[in-house]
């Protein structure tokens, strides 16, 4: 279930002691898309310049407890289930009757205290304004990032670019600087720079052919063009506060940009002793599926009539369609599937295939395949595959390949 508010999740943490209140300072990173990729960077860099690091991003990928990070290494399940317990704990005997990402959040503000976090890497889990996360109060808030914003979540955060922007500016705190994409559409940039200027707070337009620390454009291990833009996010956050963390040298911040890894991402995996090679995108929205077309067109497809296999799965209430029409070309091969039952978020379900694959053949020439077993749609592809639509479909071919 999800149900946006502050109330239940600032009981609950009063009920822990306050965890977010402990000494650890947090970077907030909000946005549609890129907010993973920024989070990866922003928290590889302070590791590698010697900040213990913690990093809260969600939904997991292929282990529940993989959400939360510390020194860029996920933390183990037996602490994970330690904090989850007390927490959970608390929840039921005093009655608050949080959602599960609540409980989560408290979760990993819990272990952040435990492991003596510095500073914590904080993605929002849906918008931002009334997002659990936003409990972080300014004076333990280095600073704000919002990143690429486009339409998601519609039915809970507006139905346009300025509401939905509006919606994700609601992380910007009291005179605490705040890193937007400057690519983003004016709607978006204007809803941004309004609420920035209620709260005193500086704003900063981070360009994608503007890159601080001396670090060069083709640094970044993470693929796609459109890396530059949340990399300018990174460096303008990571420049934010480095005169608070001196350590943040251009040598430690390259290092830790070059050793970036942000899984289920454009991540290519071998199957079948490497004879079948597998790109993975969790895109599932027009926006993210637009910039894996690029990829695809670009580095994919040797021509222009080359077909691509798809497998793909999406979760109830996205709007697949969109996703659909941009990625398929008429010669090339769909495969829908499912995926199963997402650990701690019961409310997750997957679109019927027969749905999607109604919509897919109005696109294409070839037959859609219809397997409900996810593995197995991935080896019924002929050849390379592109697998997308949702990450939970992403996380299960991960975890199920071992990864």
């Amino acid at each position: 279930m999800i149900d946006l508010g502050l109330g239940r999740i600032a009981r609950l943490l009063k009920l822990i002691d306050n965890p977010h209140l402990a000494g650890w300072k947090a970077v907030h990173v909000a946005g549609t898309n890129g907010k993973g990729s920024v989070c990866a960077y922003v928290s590889s860099c302070l590791y590698r310049a010697n900040v213990v690091t913690g990093r809260f991003t969600s939904p997991h990928l292929v282990n529940k407890w993989d959400c939360i990070a510390v020194n860029e290494k996920p933390i183990s399940e037996d602490l994970f289930r330690q904090s989850e317990m007390m927490v959970s704990q608390a929840n039921k005997t005093h009655n608050v009757g949080a959602t599960e990402f609540e409980l989560l959040t408290a979760t990993a503000f819990d272990i952040f205290r435990k492991q003596q976090v510095e500073v914590a890497i904080v993605e929002v889990g849906l918008g931002g304004r009334l997002d659990s996360t936003n409990v972080l109060p300014p004076e333990h808030t280095l600073v704000t990032v919002i990143t690429k914003v486009g339409l998601d979540h519609q039915n809970l955060l507006g139905s346009t670019l300025g509401q939905i922007g509006r919606e994700k500016a609601g992380i910007i705190k009291h005179q605490v600087a705040c890193v937007v994409d400057a690519t983003n559409d004016k709607q978006v940039l204007d809803s941004v720079l309004e609420i920035a200027q209620e709260q005193g707070s500086q704003l900063i337009f981070a360009e994608p052919d503007t890159l601080q620390f001396n670090v060069p454009s083709n640094a970044t291990p993470l693929l796609g063009a459109y890396q530059l833009c949340n990399l300018s996010c990174a460096l303008n956050a990571l420049t934010a506060i480095s005169k608070t963390y001196p350590q943040l040298t251009d040598a430690a911040v390259l290092d830790g940009i070059r050793n970036t890894s942000w899984p289920g991402r454009l991540q290519w995996l071998e199957l079948e002793g490497g004879e079948k090679h597998v790109l993975l995108d969790g895109a599932h929205n027009k926006q993210a599926s637009e910039l894996l077309k690029q990829y695809i067109d670009s580095s994919v497809r040797k021509t222009d009539d080359q077909p691509v296999t798809y497998v793909l799965a999406f979760s109830q209430g996205k709007d697949y369609a969109d996703v659909l029409k941009t990625l398929l070309q008429p010669q090339d091969r769909v495969i829908v599937t499912t995926f199963g039952d997402v650990d701690g978020m019961p409310w997750v379900r997957p679109c019927p295939t027969g749905e999607v694959a109604s919509v897919a053949a109005s696109l294409i020439t070839s037959p859609v395949v219809q397997e409900q077993n996810p593995i197995k749609a991935l080896h019924a592809a002929p050849d390379s595959a592109v697998v997308c639509g949702s990450l939970y479909l992403v996380g299960h071919v991960l975890r199920f390949h071992g990864k």
